[in-house]
């Protein structure tokens, strides 16, 4: 199996999607079957991994549990956020409990932003677009790098039990700018 390396600021479920892509498997419930140990696998995004497992079994590629959680989920922007607690982060890096992909990847809503210039360059440097984990916080509404608005990918959760999108997969057509929202506690003149 051909394991791609991760990409700068690149989310987990991203990957995934590549490693699936690279090994001409299209439906990701046997990729997450064969990289999680899982006998049957009815959902992708809801597969449960234990993650000290999955980095076992893929002899670190991806790091440590820790280091995965911390530099490929936005669980450690949640932890940073103080939405996680050090009993909560210590279980999943002890696989002491189990956590989806889903969980590792999205914020609440199912939806996945990406800057339209760092798609371009994506493709440019890498070959693909991918999932950046820093346009994916909800208090940024437009890209650190080149200072350019958010594009929202909603993506329907029935079609997360096969596959997992890449922003390369979205046309230019289907691009939506982000709301922008205010703080109703604030007035301005």
């Amino acid at each position: 199996m051909l394991l791609p390396a991760p990409l700068p600021d690149e989310l987990f479920a991203s990957v995934l999607a590549r490693l699936g892509r690279f090994n001409g498997i299209p439906d990701l419930r046997e990729i997450a079957e064969c990289c999680f140990g899982l006998e049957a696998c009815p959902s992708f995004v809801d597969a449960r991994l234990n993650l000290p497992e999955f980095c076992v079994r893929f002899s670190d590629a991806y790091g440590k549990p820790e280091g995965l959680l911390e530099q490929l989920t936005m669980l450690g922007a949640r932890r940073c956020l103080g939405e996680i607690d050090e009993a909560a982060w210590s279980a999943l890096a002890l696989g002491e409990a189990l956590v989806s992909v889903g969980e590792l990847t999205f914020f609440g809503a199912v939806d996945l932003r990406f800057c339209p210039s760092c798609r371009k360059d994506d493709i440019n440097r890498h070959g693909v677009a991918y999932w950046h984990r820093i346009h994916q916080l909800p208090i940024l509404h437009r890209c650190v790098t080149h200072g350019e608005r958010l594009k929202k990918a909603v993506i329907k959760r029935v079609t997360l039990h096969q596959s997992f999108p890449l922003p390369g997969d979205f046309s230019d057509e289907r691009e939506a700018n982000l709301p922008l929202l205010w703080n109703d506690c604030f007035e301005f003149e």
